[in-house]
């Protein structure tokens, strides 16, 4: 569970509910909370027991400055992801390859992808 600056869980699931903060602040469109929340690492991935996460509470809500802000960090933490398993992708190819040696078919894959890349006529 993440924990705010001080020291307080921000992801502490409502036994009954299944909600947390997020989603309670995300449903009021409490703007200021839901971005200390953030900042505090709150998981905007959690579900309540309904299968609801803080952007569908306030969607339901018509918060939609709340929608936008959760959504940013959504794919903030989406890009994070990407890289770091490109990051440990890379590491893993590292490990296997030989260094003294061309791998060809990564050469090949590269000149497709930047031949893709170029306009037409170029």
């Amino acid at each position: 569970e993440a924990e705010a600056e001080e020291g307080v869980l921000v992801d502490v699931v409502h036994p009954q509910t299944g909600a947390t903060a997020l989603m309670v602040a995300a449903g009021k469109g409490a703007q200021e909370e839901v971005g200390r929340l953030l900042s505090a690492g709150a998981d905007v991935r959690l579900k309540s027991k309904d299968g609801s996460t803080a952007r569908h509470w306030a969607e339901r809500f018509h918060h939609h400055h709340i929608v936008a802000l959760v959504e940013e960090h959504e794919l903030q933490i989406g890009q994070l992801e990407e890289d770091e398993q490109t990051k440990a992708a890379l590491a893993k190819y590292q490990l296997e390859q030989d260094p003294n040696e061309v791998d060809l078919s990564l050469v090949h894959a590269l000149i497709r992808l930047i031949g893709a890349h170029q306009p037409e006529g170029a």
